[in-house]
Order: structure tokens, then C-alpha cells, then sequence
């Protein structure tokens, strides 16, 4: 007879194996962990890479649409716009002076001041803007009331600044009163409305097909944003309302130059400062340059050092931090 032979059932493992196999329970943990920190990092560094560059896309398309379209909607030429309004020399009615600028946040008009931070400048751009209306038969130029197209919802209401232009020339007023039934425009003197009207008499008359369209003063500037952190900022009068706007977060800093043509022979003589600028009729196109940076900090090892304004900066922080520069050509004063 045969015996099976006997099985020995296991009773457990030496102290030995047991620390064996949490050494190397802890080594393949401590492997993957490091894997997943390594590969955490470098997802928070390429998203913060994407952010700045979008962030300085938007920032750069917006500010160069809207320094191309300066004095948009107007006269094709310059020296052909008229300013009807009343107090037109203050920063919001200076409709005559399409692009403009201060150096560093300083001697800024009252309605800028404690918005743009110190240091960065201010681009000021006036143009047309929304829907407009045609003005529908020819009319004398004393008078009060232009017939515009009727249109829904209305181009138009009571108090809004507009400029009515068949690009040989253009003229500039406040609407006193709009009537959206028949598409009448008034533009009377009087103290009923804010600025108000010098005249109700325009240089010239205007033809059938004439544009009639809005007009605002936009500025735009570097302030800060609802974060914490620096952010472009777009303050304006559009809609009769002066109110500022954040456009782009992570912005740090703005810095202008203009081409000035002071010989009038098309061409700029140099780029200035806008405390240099002789004359801002004169001004034909404006060089941005623009600092952005990451919104989370500790991104990198070490500081990112960058270039901005002729200067090489090291910040005290480790967020990304990237620059562009570019020209805008005023399309209005191109040869």
C-alpha cells in the first residue's frame, strides 16, 4: 500500500520576507509616484505656457483691430471732420483727435486716473462703432432734423453722440431727439442733453445714402483685474455709458511708441514716446509691446528672466512669463 505524501501547509513568512516585501512594495509606489508628480508639472507648465500665449493673442489681435479702425466711420479725410459737440477738447468729445496716448500711466485725463497701474502706458482710440443708419433724402444744412432710414430695433436713441459722413467730410453731434417711427435725428442746441451742441448748422450738406453711425472714445490700459492680477482693461462712453471693462486677464504691462510723418510725405520720421508727439493728426501707426505672464505661480524651478522694454528683468516669482510686439497701422492715414 501506497502513502500519499504528506503536504506541510503554510504557517506564515520570516519578519525577513515581510521586510523584503515592502521594500520593494515602496519602490515601485515611490517610482510611480514620482511619475505622476513629473507628469502633473509638466501638465501644469504646458497649460500655463497655452494660457499666457492665448491671453497675449487676444490681448494683441484686440489692440491692433482697434488702432487700425482709429477714427473709423469718420471722414476719409482727416482735416474734413467737424466737431459740432460741445466741451470738445475734454478726453471724452475730442472726436478731431482719432488716436492718442500717455507714457506711463501719468498726467492721465480725470477719467482714467486710479485705473491704469503706474508705469504703463495708454492707448486712447475714437471711431464709429454698432449699427448705422442712411440718410434718406438730401438735407439743408441749417437744419435741425436728418431723415434716416427706419430701422428695428433703432439704430439710435436720445443723447447719443453719432457723425453723419459721405467720406468728402464729416460732422459729429449729439442726438437731442430720435423718433424710431419715422427715423428722424435731432441735433438742436440746448442744455437738455450732455455734452450738447455748439450748432445745428453743418459745414455742408449731406446727400442721400450719407452714413449716420455712433461714435465713442475708447482707452485702453493696464489695471487691476478681477483676480488680483493685472489685466487689460477697455474703458469707454458707448451707449451714453463710461464704464471699464476687463478684456484679458495676466497682462502686466503696455508700452507705446508712434510713427510720426512731421515732413507730411507719407513716410514717419521715427518712433516717439507719446510725450513726444508733435502732432497726433500726424501720427500714421503705433508699435505695442506687451508683458503677460501665467496666473499660478511656482510653474518652474527657477525664475523665469525676460526681456520687456529694453530691460532684462528677473522676477521674483516662478510663473511663465512671455512678450510680443507689434505694429498697427492707422488704415485711415495709409498712402
Amino acid at each position: 500500500m501506497n502513502r500519499l505524501p504528506s503536504h506541510r501547509h503554510q504557517l506564515g513568512v520570516t519578519l525577513v520576507e515581510l521586510m523584503i516585501a515592502m521594500t520593494l512594495n515602496l519602490i515601485l509606489l515611490s517610482g510611480a509616484f514620482s511619475v505622476y508628480i513629473s507628469n502633473q508639472r509638466i501638465h501644469r507648465t504646458s497649460e500655463g505656457i497655452a494660457q499666457v500665449q492665448e491671453n497675449l493673442r487676444i490681448a494683441s489681435d484686440y489692440l491692433n483691430r482697434e488702432g487700425r479702425m482709429a477714427g473709423s466711420g469718420f471722414s476719409c479725410s482727416p482735416n474734413q471732420v467737424e466737431n459740432l459737440l460741445k466741451d470738445q477738447s475734454s478726453f471724452e468729445f475730442n472726436y478731431t483727435q482719432v488716436i492718442t496716448g500717455y507714457d506711463n500711466g501719468s498726467e492721465l485725463p480725470k477719467e482714467l486716473q486710479g485705473k491704469a497701474l503706474s508705469g504703463t502706458d495708454v492707448l486712447v482710440v475714437r471711431g464709429s462703432y454698432g449699427t448705422g443708419a442712411r440718410l434718406e433724402s438730401e438735407m439743408n444744412n441749417s437744419s435741425a432734423v436728418l431723415k434716416t432710414t427706419v430701422m428695428n430695433p433703432a439704430p439710435f436713441k436720445t443723447g447719443d453722440i453719432v457723425v453723419i459722413t459721405d467720406c468728402r467730410s464729416a460732422s459729429i453731434f449729439q442726438v437731442t431727439n430720435y423718433t424710431s417711427a419715422n427715423g428722424n435725428v435731432v441735433h438742436n442746441t440746448g442744455q437738455k442733453t450732455h455734452p450738447g451742441n455748439t450748432s445745428k448748422k453743418f459745414q455742408r450738406s449731406y446727400s442721400a445714402g450719407a452714413s449716420v453711425i455712433k461714435a465713442r472714445t475708447a482707452a485702453y490700459y493696464i489695471g487691476k483685474g478681477a483676480s488680483g492680477q493685472p489685466a487689460l482693461f477697455k474703458f469707454s462712453n458707448e451707449n451714453g455709458t463710461s464704464q471699464s471693462i476687463e478684456i484679458v486677464d495676466g497682462v502686466h504691462d503696455m508700452q507705446l511708441i508712434f510713427a510720426e510723418d512731421r515732413d507730411n510725405n507719407g513716410y514717419p520720421n521715427g518712433y516717439y514716446k507719446a510725450s513726444d508727439i508733435k502732432d497726433w493728426n500726424k501720427v500714421i501707426s503705433v508699435r505695442t509691446s506687451l508683458l503677460a505672464s501665467s496666473l499660478e505661480d511656482n510653474l518652474l524651478d527657477t525664475p523665469n528672466q525676460y526681456e520687456f522694454n529694453q530691460q532684462t528683468i528677473t522676477p521674483e516669482d516662478r510663473k511663465i512669463y512671455r512678450t510680443t510686439t507689434f505694429v498697427t497701422a492707422i488704415r485711415g492715414r495709409l498712402q
